[in-house]
């Protein structure tokens, strides 16, 4: 399965867009052992996913649902993580484009110690 990456763009400022709801989401740990997000934040009108590499990960509020990151925007974990074959190949391509292809899943780990938000 081969995706094509369009484009990559940096995220809005902070203060346009302080909250984000992102679906089909993952955790990874970098090589630094810092945790991000990665997942869809949209779709275009063609029906392309708009995809989102987020910051590294502050704080967690699992009865929100939510998790800031060290820019100080919030994403709103909007349904559960990413489970499809084709999403998490998207997602790893998505990432591998980021420099990050040496990043390690640790969703299962972030989803358990977080209750299930």
């Amino acid at each position: 399965m081969t995706f094509h990456i369009v484009r990559t763009r940096p995220a809005p400022p902070v203060q346009l867009q302080e909250v984000t709801c992102l679906r089909e989401w993952r955790v990874v740990r970098l090589r630094d052992g810092h945790r991000v997000l990665v997942g869809v934040v949209g779709m275009t009108t063609d029906g392309s996913h708009t995809l989102r590499v987020s910051s590294p990960i502050a704080a967690v509020e699992r009865l929100a649902g939510t998790a800031q990151t060290s820019s100080g925007r919030v994403y709103a974990l909007c349904g559960p993580p990413a489970q499809s074959e084709r999403m998490l190949k998207l997602l790893a391509s998505w990432l591998a484009k980021c420099g990050h292809g040496d990043a390690v899943d640790a969703t299962d780990t972030f989803w358990r110690d977080c209750g299930n938000l």
